[in-house]
């Protein structure tokens, strides 16, 4: 294999690595932001429910209704600031909605009981639901709130989509100017690559022609390589080898001519005498 492709392949080897880490890069961001959503979701869910249990709690101050009336202007009010919850006590029975038509009714949207757990265990569980008004699902997250004795006594179900399409968002942004760094570092290596596999491959060539021209005789031949490198050394060196060689022949030609000179002579000499 030449120089030059072995640079080349080196340097494909680069970009091809550089590629893979973006690519684990963009991943791992798309994996916190998902994280991040659902911390932050958890947060705010474990909050509403904080206050949910401080108004269950001063039920003893105000009847059950204006409680949950209460509950339910809060609600709605979070509606307003696109942040849908649901609440929900012990035995999963709707205390507060969106849709205030399901006030009252039992909670069965959860397929795989994931409140019915929470309020049993008080791990926070997240789970997708599926319905014809939302057919590529929400992202839904429940959270046990307990009273000032441990007692679980319901759950807050937070809907948390358009903080993970925000995460999401910001995370995309980010993974494309990742990609276009890459891409352009990418595309720097392999003309980084190719304009310097050129500038060793070129003299090591006209390096290599001289070689063979010398070898036929030709010594006259010179190379004009100035680099300030290794290959301008080898040039200078060839020069130099090449000099001497020349002025090797010339000083062999010279030294065969004087002794064809004198053999002439000596036998003009043999010639006279006899």
């Amino acid at each position: 294999m030449k120089i030059s492709q072995k640079l080349i392949s080196g340097v494909l080897g680069m970009v091809t690595l550089s590629g893979s880490i973006g690519a684990i890069s963009a991943n791992q961001q798309l994996n916190i932001a998902k994280y991040l959503a659902q911390q932050e979701a958890e947060e705010v869910a474990g909050l509403l429910g904080y206050f949910v249990s401080r108004e269950l709690e001063s039920q003893k101050m105000r009847s059950r209704d204006e409680m949950l009336a209460q509950l339910q202007e809060n609600v709605e009010a979070l509606h307003k600031r696109q942040r849908d919850l649901e609440i929900v006590d012990r035995n999963k029975i709707i205390l507060a909605d969106v849709v205030p038509e399901d006030i009252g009714t039992r909670l069965d949207h959860d397929l795989h009981n994931e409140v019915g757990k929470t309020i049993h265990d008080g791990i926070p569980r997240t789970y997708v639901e599926t319905s014809s008004e939302y057919p590529k699902g929400i992202l839904l997250i429940a959270i046990a709130f307990k009273t000032n004795k441990g007692e679980t006594i319901g759950a807050v179900i937070l809907e948390y989509t358009p903080l993970y399409k925000a995460a999401l968002a910001t995370a995309h942004k980010n993974i494309v100017v990742t990609s276009i760094i890459s891409l352009g570092c990418g595309i720097f290596a392999l003309a980084a690559g190719y304009l310097l596999s050129r500038s060793i491959s070129k003299p090591i060539k006209q390096l290599q022609q001289a070689v063979v021209y010398l070898a036929e005789g030709k010594l006259d031949t010179r190379v004009s390589i100035r680099s300030q490198d290794e290959i301008g050394e080898l040039a200078t060196s060839f020069n130099k080898m090449a000099d001497d060689l020349q002025h090797s022949r010339y000083e062999l030609i010279k030294a065969n001519e004087q002794l064809r000179d004198e053999i002439a002579e000596r036998q003009q000499a043999e010639a006279e005498l006899q």
